[in-house]
């Protein structure tokens, strides 16, 4: 688990999602954090995303 998902558009979602963080234990707060950081780390990298804007401009040339 890399954090929380709640919905944009819904205030009471995101004041139960900060409660949520709020009551989290440093364990648990620490632990999400390392996920985060190994997601990133995984999936985030230049060459990823030089690959992925790539393929978004050969998709947009053959339309």
């Amino acid at each position: 688990m890399t954090g929380r998902l709640y919905e944009s558009t819904s205030a009471k979602a995101l004041s139960e999602a900060i409660e949520w963080a709020l009551h989290l234990s440093t364990e648990e707060r620490e632990k999400i954090g390392a996920a985060g950081i190994k997601n990133v780390k995984e999936h985030f990298t230049k060459q990823i995303m030089c690959d992925k804007t790539i393929e978004v401009y050969k998709e947009l040339i053959n339309l």
